[in-house]
């Protein structure tokens, strides 16, 4: 996208660029979008100029009186006005003009813009052209086998042509077709005119194969069991991250918090479960997933005390916390002790207070004393 800001009586002529619709590439795969383009100076003004703002008798020619809308003729001009912080009665900014240039052009609804002002019998105009974004004529998609049309044009919605926006929409697209096993699918697109000014976009899909899941992989356990860990996927029934199940990025990411609780309740308060690895295999069939752990020591319980505004004695502390000194720790039962103490706090103090776990880890000897602060509303 390009702007021009001329300035009349001034011999200045300013040139910036907001952004480009350029051909858009794919992140794997080469595409194209080539839409018609011209310069916002040679737009002819469908409809007639339109006046965003004007007052009657400007203070001077530093002040604006009169910003003027060229060009838009299906878009309303109240739409288009209203990105526009130019306005007539306050002084001539060039700042101004720029952040409106570049709301214009995030609105989606703007190609190209040209700004000039002139100045007559001390009144000054500002005129905004612009060449609006065409309309899409129609979605053309080939190749669809797996996911239906129907679902594929659910994605590819839009009426006016977005070069960024499409790839977006192409991305959504792609993950689409990831959710369903087909990890190596092409999508091409292509963007040519069409009739009344319009454009016509072409969405060309190479599935690929569908990739299964051939291995899961832990590294790094001793603590653990590869049994304890697959027992926490959520695979439903098998249908993802299982083996000859789907990928599915989603519910591995929910499974490795699941993993790092897993391991807090068993005391292994260091533990680091890494980013799982993914490895497709050259034809795109197989894919193994390897997810690697630093489990680190096992902590047992050392103090458990109540500080703050507790309201009860030492030992009440205990016997609500019903955590014992030097067994393993856990972390959802220092949660269940959280809520008990909360609700022993409301009876002797009313509502509002809070009740928050601090620990204090002796990493040489693998102890963590606990102290639950408490503080009144």
């Amino acid at each position: 996208m390009r702007f021009r800001i001329s300035l009349a009586l001034s011999c200045c002529v300013f040139v910036a660029g907001c952004g480009s619709a350029t051909p858009s590439t794919d992140r794997s795969h080469p595409e194209t979008a080539a839409a018609p383009s011209s310069s916002a100076a040679t737009v002819e003004a469908k409809a007639p100029p339109s006046t965003c703002s004007e007052v009657s008798a400007p203070t001077s020619a530093d002040t604006v009186g009169r910003v003027v809308l060229r060009g838009n003729a299906r878009i309303p001009a109240g739409d288009v006005c209203a990105y526009i912080r130019t306005h007539a009665g306050k002084p001539f900014d060039e700042e101004t003009l720029r952040r409106d240039v570049h709301d214009l052009w995030d609105s989606g609804l703007i190609e190209d813009i040209e700004v000039s002002s002139q100045i007559a019998r001390t009144v000054r105009t500002v005129t905004f052209t612009v060449r609006e974004r065409p309309l899409v004529h129609e979605w053309k998609i080939r190749g669809a086998k797996a996911v239906p049309e129907a679902r594929i044009r659910e994605i590819l919605k839009g009426e006016i042509y977005d070069p960024v926006s499409l790839r977006t929409l192409v991305d959504s697209l792609r993950d689409e077709y990831f959710e369903a096993g087909y990890r190596s699918v092409v999508i091409d697109h292509r963007v040519s005119p069409g009739p009344k000014g319009q454009v016509e976009i072409a969405i060309d899909i190479t599935e690929g194969p569908v990739t299964q899941v051939r291995r899961v992989v832990f590294e790094g356990i001793s603590k653990s069991t590869e049994k304890d860990l697959v027992a926490l996927m959520l695979t439903d029934n098998g249908h993802y991250n299982a083996v000859g199940g789907l990928y599915s990025a989603d519910r591995l990411e929910r499974d490795v918090l699941y993993m790092s609780a897993f391991y807090y309740d068993h005391g292994m308060l260091e533990v680091d479960v890494k980013p799982p690895k993914i490895d497709t295999s050259s034809d795109g069939r197989d894919l193994t997933i390897t997810i690697s752990i630093s489990e680190g020591p096992v902590y047992r319980l050392g103090k458990v005390t109540c500080g703050g505004d507790f309201a009860g004695t030492a030992k009440e502390c205990r016997d609500l916390a019903q955590l014992k000194q030097g067994e393993i720790f856990n972390r959802s039962e220092v949660v269940k002790s959280v809520d008990r103490i909360h609700d022993f706090q409301g009876m002797k103090m009313g509502r509002g207070t809070t009740v928050e776990p601090s620990t204090d880890l002796d990493r040489d000897k693998h102890v963590v004393s606990i102290a639950f602060l408490v503080a009144r509303p």
